[in-house]
């Protein structure tokens, strides 16, 4: 059986399940986070309001249970793989530490948002509820005329283009 470890999650490709499991590094679910259920996976709010949304964790530019290669003569020569420059780093302020994330993980603003959580939701005990009403954070990224944007002003696609970093900050 195949299968695919993914921020706490085991995602078995038999029957396309998600299971939390719950080991995660990063902050515990709160009452208002979301956990995955059933093949469809659709996200479903632990409160049980019904809100679903759906997020599609296996895409095809997905590189997750596969080892990037990459080509030493054009390494060599300073040009970065694509895999290469999805990488972002992220930092969050007040946060000493730094992380990475692969943006070709991820499908949507949504599912970033979850593994940010993951990575920096402990620092704060709300958790950080990025893009949700209410949120006391922020996301923005640095585009390649290197100006800090707010994340979500553009379409996921051209934001995976055009992001060279990402920054959490505390709003107002």
């Amino acid at each position: 059986m195949s299968s695919h470890n993914y921020f706490g999650f085991h995602q078995a490709e038999e029957n396309n399940m998600i299971l939390d499991l719950d080991l995660s590094l990063g902050t515990s679910l709160h009452p208002e986070s979301c956990y995955l259920s059933g093949p469809s996976g659709h996200f479903v709010s632990s409160a049980g309001c019904g809100d679903q949304l759906q997020l599609n964790l296996h895409t095809e530019s997905s590189n997750l249970g596969r080892p990037m290669m990459t080509d030493c003569s054009d390494e060599a020569e300073g040009v970065l793989s694509k895999e290469q420059q999805a990488y972002v780093k992220v930092n969050m302020e007040g946060v000493v530490v730094g992380r990475k994330v692969s943006m070709l993980d991820h499908a949507s603003y949504f599912s970033l948002a979850i593994q940010l959580e993951y990575m920096f939701g402990r620092h704060c005990a709300s958790g950080l509820r990025l893009f949700e009403d209410g949120s006391k954070f922020s996301l923005f990224y640095k585009d390649s005329d290197e100006n800090w944007r707010t994340a979500g002003d553009v379409p996921w696609k051209e934001f995976v283009d055009c992001a060279k970093r990402l920054k959490i900050v505390r709003k107002g």
